[in-house]
C-alpha cells in the first residue's frame, strides 16, 4: 500500500496543501521527513518507522484476504496512520527550522 498510497497523497497534498504543481519535485515525502526528524545521521532510519508498519499492514490485508470490508478497514486505517504521522512529521519539521528572529 506505501508507494501507491505516498505517489497519490503527495499529488494531493502538493496540489491542495502546498500548492504547487504535481510534477515539481519537492522535499516533503514521510521517507524525507523522517529522516531528517528521527534519523540522527543514521540513513536506515526512515525504513525502521516505515517497514514495520508495511509488514503489520501485509498481515491484515493476508487475514482479510476473502473480506471486503475487512480489507476496506485496512486500508482506511492505513491511510488515517499515515496522515497523521505524515502531518504531524511535517509540523514538526516546520518547528525544527523555524528561521530565528533577531
Amino acid at each position: 500500500i506505501y508507494p501507491l498510497w505516498e505517489v497519490l497523497f503527495s499529488t494531493i497534498r502538493k496540489v491542495i496543501y502546498d500548492r504547487i504543481s504535481p510534477f515539481r519535485s519537492d522535499d516533503y515525502h514521510l521517507h524525507q521527513l523522517l529522516f531528517r526528524n528521527r534519523a540522527q545521521g543514521k540513513g536506515y532510519m526512515p525504513v525502521v518507522f516505515i517497514l514495520p508498519a508495511q509488514v503489520v499492514t501485509a498481515f491484515f490485508v493476508v487475514l482479510f484476504r476473502n473480506n471486503t470490508s475487512g480489507l476496506f478497514w485496512v486500508i482506511f486505517i492505513y491511510i488515517l496512520l499515515y496522515c497523521v504521522v505524515y502531518f504531524y512529521e511535517r509540523r514538526l519539521d516546520a518547528l525544527k527550522n523555524k528561521p530565528i528572529k533577531a
